[in-house]
């Protein structure tokens, strides 16, 4: 049964792939908070941890605490220092 569901895993896997190359299919990119900030500009990973640790991020107008957080870049409204 573990094969199986392995297999069948793949090939779905391999199915979203294909489709994705096609442009069949938009998926949603859920990425870690800090991965996102940092590629934005807003320092290193290091950096930007700090930020968030010391409450000048926001979420969706929610203080945000966790850097770990995973957000959809392309859905959720991120603030930095008010801004």
């Amino acid at each position: 049964m573990k094969n199986f569901i392995f297999s069948s895993y793949l090939i779905e896997k391999k199915r979203q792939a294909f489709k994705r190359r096609q442009g069949g299919m938009a998926m949603a990119e859920i990425l870690r908070l800090d991965k996102v900030l940092a590629n934005m500009g807003f320092g290193s990973r290091r950096d930007v941890k700090k930020l968030i640790k010391d409450g000048k991020v926001m979420v969706n107008q929610k203080l945000c605490k966790d850097a770990g957080m995973h957000i959809d870049p392309a859905e959720d409204v991120i603030e930095v220092n008010g801004q």
